[in-house]
């Protein structure tokens, strides 16, 4: 796992709103927004994040029951900053 994607995976775990857009997310992660859309390409096709289309926008949460990968996250993270 890289960090941008260790970094979106906690933010979308973190927050209280259940799915999130992409713009949102790349202007509180502070992360290009051309970048973090390849990015959520990545993690969906790793079964990580799933996109729901609504309103002609598409919002992205983690699959449910997925806490290994918050886990993993965490240590790439942790390693990251040490």
């Amino acid at each position: 796992m890289r960090v941008n994607e260790a970094r979106v995976v906690i933010f979308l775990n973190s927050t209280d709103k259940r799915f999130h857009y992409a713009s949102e997310i790349s202007s509180k992660l502070k992360i290009d927004y051309a970048y973090l859309l390849k990015t959520l390409k990545t993690m969906k096709g790793a079964g990580w994040v799933y996109p729901i289309k609504r309103e002609r926008k598409i919002f992205y949460s983690l699959f449910n029951g997925e806490e290994h990968i918050v886990k993993d996250a965490i240590a790439t993270l942790s390693k990251f900053n040490t």
